[in-house]
């Protein structure tokens, strides 16, 4: 068993929600190339079915995605919580769904990083969870609009990362070879780094 040190991310504490991964809301985005995004989402999700840490999916209207499916096609596992307002703390179903998990650390992605994302990031830290945002898998209308977002919940408590950061602190050490080989995959597949390494 790992004994993660508690001021870094531990697998077993975290919980992973993906926020509007939807063709409208990416079609805004600005700033940031959308394909990057929707990689680096990938990228998490990933990480998420390597390391057994539940995952969430909020999205508004009624339509599932194509990057909603593909996450379900990573872990068929995550539920789908549709909702009508763009804070999805305010949507009963989702607080219910967070607080069934039993955890208190919550990593964030999703668009737009100034609205749905920060709005559910700053109520959530508020209401009692560690509340961490992966800053390059959201975009915002503009990176002015992503970059603003960001600067005010860090004001508020909430604690950027990012996906390669999230991979490398869940693994720590290559000698656990239970999930080693497969953040290898992923981070090759992803950042295209890995192989230069070796």
């Amino acid at each position: 068993m790992r004994n993660y040190p508690n001021c870094l991310l531990d697998p077993e504490q975290c919980v992973f929600l993906f926020i509007d991964q939807q063709p409208q809301d990416f079609a805004a985005v600005d700033g940031v190339p959308r394909a990057r995004i929707l990689d680096r989402t990938a990228a998490l999700a990933e990480t998420a079915a390597i390391f057994h840490a539940p995952c969430l999916i909020t999205a508004m209207g009624e339509a599932v995605s194509p990057m909603a499916m593909r996450l379900h096609d990573l872990n068929p596992d995550i539920p789908t919580l549709l909702r009508s307002g763009y804070n999805g703390w305010e949507d009963p179903k989702l607080k219910t769904a967070l607080e069934g998990t039993g955890r208190r650390r919550l990593i964030l992605a999703g668009i737009w990083t100034e609205a749905a994302l920060c709005f559910l990031a700053l109520c959530a830290s508020a209401g009692g969870y560690e509340v961490f945002v992966a800053a390059d898998a959201c975009g915002g209308v503009s990176r002015l609009a992503h970059d603003t977002a960001m600067a005010r919940m860090i004001q508020a408590g909430v604690r950027p990362v990012t996906w390669p950061q999230v991979i490398l602190e869940f693994q720590r050490d290559p000698a656990y070879r239970d999930s080693y080989s497969d953040m290898e995959t992923v981070i090759s597949r992803h950042a295209g780094i890995w192989g230069a390494q070796k």
